[in-house]
């Protein structure tokens, strides 16, 4: 069985040559439910994740674990490796065949399905439906949300993940700017391409910094790069750099003439001035010091919590807030962000085939998805950890100014479990909003106003052939048009000749075929 690389998870070929060595027979095996009684004891394989700080050694420290033992009565053990040996331990443990009862990891970036094949992981479907009624009842009044936990190849279920249940968890990133430069130089918030480049005009010209210097970077970026970079501005021409669907259409955005609008547009910028020239080499930790230090008007990055707490004392005049998603010529807020449409997250509870009682392990899953299981894993302990202020779960002092000396997000990490861990629960935006500075809530709920999210790609399934197939095709093709994005940006190349130099050569390297299969895929899921 070939394993596929992806990303920060990929499987290490020790581990695929492992597992292909005893591939046989396909199917999977018969599932031994056992006796259904919900166990003593459980030990699951875990990410640690940052939020186990001080003195915690496991997720046993945190409130919401302690009192879901109390109610089942079953006690966790965790083998938590640490983070930057979690892929690898994941791959030995693997390879040895011995197993934890249950395994966390991000099974979505995985072909889950081969993993029970291989008899490391069982199928779920039916034992949830046995013995899971509140898991269950939570899929029946969120069908579409539920339909991303089954997989499109055979509808069964492998792992029960994290899942966020208000689409404003969904978003951590989004259009910055420095609001009190606006107001400095008599501005309106810029709604469009044209209004943007206006206003970043005037923040290189028209000194907004008060330091009688032209030192300011209008645009500041992480490489070119949707997430925290400069493609993010495609989305006003109503394309993306990576795939998209449109309607029932799956697109490449480097092969669609808005793509080159676009990227003229953003190369303006740059031949402008307007566009920090360290950006190609440039990671979040210098971008943001060059906000903090007073030199950057605007940004696509994470919420401001953290920037705004810094410069509360340092400069109080200093105001960086989300502005709304920019308008495309159509007239609405584009964003082709993944995340914004990622309510099932990667990371799930699988449980493997060493797993004795595997019926019972899911009725002590279960009480997460009651109403008691839910508000204790989001906001801990009523009258110890949060109080119902009309109607409202409130979180106390012990949390938000803890007399301990436990930063707010130390304190979080230690009594909100959904806060705290990738275990399979239903976070809640009441419990993680109070964790933000007034500017990070602001900002999220001025990014999630209107943003139109239509053309974000779901999560499709791929057989393992396709998906290596995908990654053979697209990893040279990504790497291709990244380096020739960035030439177009600095001048290097004329976007002019993009069709001669970019779609012709990676047609032939067989990108329409990709775009084949994610189109199969698609047409699969839109029919599910």
């Amino acid at each position: 069985m070939k394993k596929v690389f992806k990303g920060t998870v990929a499987i290490a070929a020790l581990t695929a040559m492992i597992f292909c060595a005893g591939c046989g027979d396909k199917s999977v095996g018969k599932v031994n439910k056992g006796a259904g009684e919900i166990p003593k004891e459980i030990s699951i394989f875990a990410n640690s994740t940052p939020s186990l700080t001080g003195d915690m050694k496991d997720f046993n420290d945190v409130l919401g674990f302690q009192i879901m033992e109390e109610k089942t009565g079953c006690k966790i053990n965790w083998i938590l490796p640490p983070q930057t040996g979690y892929t690898e331990k994941f791959n030995l443990m693997i390879a040895s065949g011995q197993y934890t009862d249950g395994i966390i990891y991000e099974w979505r970036n995985l072909n889950a399905k081969e993993f029970a094949e291989d008899g490391v992981i069982i199928p779920l479907k039916e034992l949830i439906e046995e013995n899971m009624p509140n898991f269950t009842k939570w899929c029946e009044e969120n069908p579409e949300l539920a339909k991303n936990i089954s997989t499109e190849e055979d509808g069964e279920i492998y792992y029960i993940p994290f899942i966020r249940t208000d689409k404003k968890l969904n978003i951590f990133i989004g259009p910055l700017m420095r609001t009190d430069w606006l107001k400095e130089l008599g501005l309106e918030t810029p709604t469009n391409a044209d209004e943007l480049y206006n206003v970043l005009k005037a923040f290189k010209t028209q000194d907004p910094n008060k330091n009688g210097e032209q030192d300011e970077i209008p645009m500041s970026g992480v490489t070119a790069n949707h997430t925290q970079g400069l493609c993010a501005l495609l989305w006003m021409f109503d394309t993306a750099d990576n795939f998209y669907v449109d309607g029932d259409k799956v697109k490449f955005g480097a092969l669609e003439p808005e793509f080159k609008e676009g990227l003229s547009y953003i190369a303006k910028l740059y031949k402008e001035g307007l566009i920090d020239p360290d950006y190609i080499l440039q990671d979040r930790t210098k971008m943001d010091s060059k906000m903090t230090n007073d030199k950057v008007g605007f940004m696509f990055s994470y919420q401001p919590t953290k920037i705004s707490n810094l410069m509360a004392e340092k400069d109080p005049s200093f105001k960086l807030e989300g502005i709304p998603h920019l308008k495309s010529k159509g007239g609405t807020q584009k964003c082709y962000l993944e995340n914004y449409a990622d309510s099932i997250v990667a990371s799930g509870f699988a449980i493997s085939t060493s797993n004795p009682d595997p019926a019972g392990t899911l009725k002590w899953l279960d009480w997460i998805f009651s109403e008691e299981g839910k508000m204790t894993m989001n906001f801990g302990k009523e009258g110890d950890t949060y109080t119902m202020v009309d109607g409202y779960p409130t979180f106390t002092d012990k949390v938000l100014n803890n007399p301990g000396g436990y930063t707010v997000t130390e304190a979080f990490g230690r009594y909100s479990a959904t806060f705290a861990s990738q275990f399979p629960t239903l976070q809640d935006w009441r419990s993680y909003s109070q964790s933000l500075s007034p500017y990070g809530k602001a900002a999220i709920d001025t990014w999630a106003e209107g943003v139109d999210i239509s053309g974000i790609m779901p999560k499709l399934g791929f057989s393992a052939e396709d998906q290596t197939l995908i990654n053979d095709i697209m990893t040279p093709v990504n790497t291709y048009v990244d380096e020739m994005i960035d030439k177009v940006i600095i001048g290097q190349v004329s976007v002019d000749e993009w069709e001669k130099n970019v779609v012709s050569k990676i047609e032939k390297m067989r990108v329409r075929e990709a775009l084949e299969i994610h189109q199969k895929a698609y047409d699969k899921y839109l029919k599910r």
